[in-house]
C-alpha cells in the first residue's frame, strides 16, 4: 500500500449555515409580517404570508436532507 497524497474532502452539513439560514428566513418573516401589519392593519393579513415564508424554508431544508441521505 502507497501513501497518498493530497486533500482530504469531507461533505457534510454546517450547522452553523442551517442556523443562519433559518434565522434569516425567520427574520425576513418577522419584518414582512410587521411592516405588512402597520401598512394594512390587519395583524393576520400580515402574518399568513410570513408563515408561508417559514413554511417554504422548512420544505426547502427537509427536501435538501432527504435527497443527500438518499443519494449515498
Amino acid at each position: 500500500m502507497f501513501t497518498g497524497w493530497g486533500l482530504y474532502l469531507k461533505d457534510d452539513w454546517s450547522i452553523r449555515r442551517i442556523i443562519v439560514s433559518v434565522m434569516l428566513s425567520f427574520f425576513v418573516s418577522l419584518v414582512f409580517g410587521i411592516a405588512w401589519s402597520v401598512k394594512t392593519g390587519s395583524i393576520s393579513d400580515g402574518f399568513a404570508p410570513a408563515a408561508y415564508i417559514v413554511a417554504l424554508e422548512t420544505g426547502l431544508i427537509a427536501a435538501i436532507t432527504f435527497a443527500s441521505v438518499f443519494s449515498h
